[in-house]
């Protein structure tokens, strides 16, 4: 099977470049991995958005495999002088919009007719929280993945400090395949490594990122398809 990922004209709603929209790079994949080995290119094929505390890139700290993965990480609260809400579990997404990072992707999956999201996911947050407020905080490092801005997972929160392993997770795209549209990985973490007194920040490290899916037509229409598609360097590896 093969699927396409489009970096898209973003100022425009439509993925989909048979609707005219400007593609820069698109990575073309046959049951491969994207991963963030390709350090100079994948700029091309992302978009990433922070805010004034936040930062997100691509990192040797957020490799699951290979030498390279990508980190989001938070900022400076302690010196922050807009206002901090605690996250307690309801408030993660509508409270402290200045902490949030995302990294997205435009999806063409206009032929398919199913479709799977994997992807690997490491997550730590401080024990700072603990020292300051004298409660340790896991709220403070947050994931969750929108499809066209809307949540379409659950959040993911780390369980310890730093000693959380790698875990692959897996959603159920169906309900988008058969047309275009973004997905995106938002993170709204605290505190980022560089002025944490005690630890390792608020980090969410993302690699291995996989759509999978699989389309009814008959073999000339599938051979047409497949002959169709062209396939581009890394970050893409298949």
């Amino acid at each position: 099977t093969a699927y396409e990922i489009y970096q898209c004209d973003w100022s425009s709603d439509v993925c989909s470049s048979d609707l005219g929209v400007t593609v820069r790079k698109p990575i073309s994949i046959s049951d491969g991995i994207i991963t963030f080995e390709d350090t100079l290119n994948i700029g091309d094929s992302i978009l990433v958005t922070t805010s004034v505390q936040s930062s997100a890139f691509v990192s040797a700290n957020a490799a699951g495999t290979g030498n390279f993965g990508f980190q989001m990480t938070g900022g400076d609260p302690l010196n922050y002088d807009g206002d901090i809400v605690i996250p307690d579990g309801t408030n993660n997404w509508t409270e402290n919009e200045d902490f949030s990072a995302k990294i997205c992707f435009c999806i063409d999956a206009t032929t398919w007719d199913s479709l799977i999201l994997n992807f690997d996911l490491m997550q730590t947050f401080s024990p700072a929280y603990q020292l300051i407020g004298g409660m340790d905080v896991p709220e403070a490092s947050n994931l969750r993945v929108l499809a066209d801005d809307l949540q379409i997972s659950g959040t993911y929160n780390p369980a310890t400090y730093s000693s959380d392993p790698f875990i692959t997770h897996e959603l159920d795209l169906s309900d988008y395949a058969g047309t275009s549209f973004d997905i995106c990985f938002e993170t709204r973490n605290g505190i980022n490594q560089e002025v944490d007194p005690l630890g390792d920040g608020d980090n969410a490290y993302l690699d291995n990122i996989r759509f999978i899916g699989s389309v009814s037509t008959d073999i000339e229409e599938k051979k047409r398809i497949n002959q169709g598609v062209n396939v581009f360097p890394n970050p893409s590896n298949g």
